[in-house]
């Protein structure tokens, strides 16, 4: 950890980590988990583990230091907009599969077709022209696999 906000990724796990300042230079090594959180809360609150998960987690002592540097740091903005935010960048009416996907239903969750729409955001993202891959798993319940 860091005075600095990093983001970072283990095991296919992202991780946001701000404060506590583990001084330069600092290396923490242990995997990123919740129960090691936890259980690091808990201890500074001086309460007892909740599960025996907390329990036999590893602290994270490791990222504090005596004297924290307290230096400020510079927040570096996202370069995207968030969707929804005056300003932000959305797909027009020739976006590619922009006829088919105005007949979907976006308000009541897994009401969209999965094949087609996991095609029209990839082409959104990579070129109408772009060739999507294979869905990679065996079943999907009420969707075929459609050609564009």
């Amino acid at each position: 950890m860091s005075g600095q906000p990093v983001v970072s990724g283990a095991a296919g796990r992202a991780m946001v980590t701000m404060a506590p300042p583990a001084g330069p230079a600092a290396t923490v090594t242990w995997p990123p988990c919740a129960s090691a959180m936890v259980a690091t809360i808990e201890s500074l609150l001086g309460l007892r583990p909740m599960t025996i998960t907390d329990q036999r987690a590893v602290r994270m002592w490791k990222g504090f230091v005596r004297r924290p540097n307290l230096t400020p740091y510079t927040a570096i903005a996202p370069a995207v907009t968030p969707f929804g935010a005056p300003g932000a960048q959305f797909n027009g009416t020739n976006a590619p599969m922009a006829r088919a996907s105005a007949s979907w239903n976006f308000a009541i969750e897994d009401a969209t077709p999965e094949i087609p729409l996991n095609q029209a955001i990839w082409k959104s993202v990579h070129g109408r022209e772009s060739r999507v891959p294979a869905p990679r798993h065996d079943y999907i319940v009420g969707s075929m696999p459609t050609e564009d």
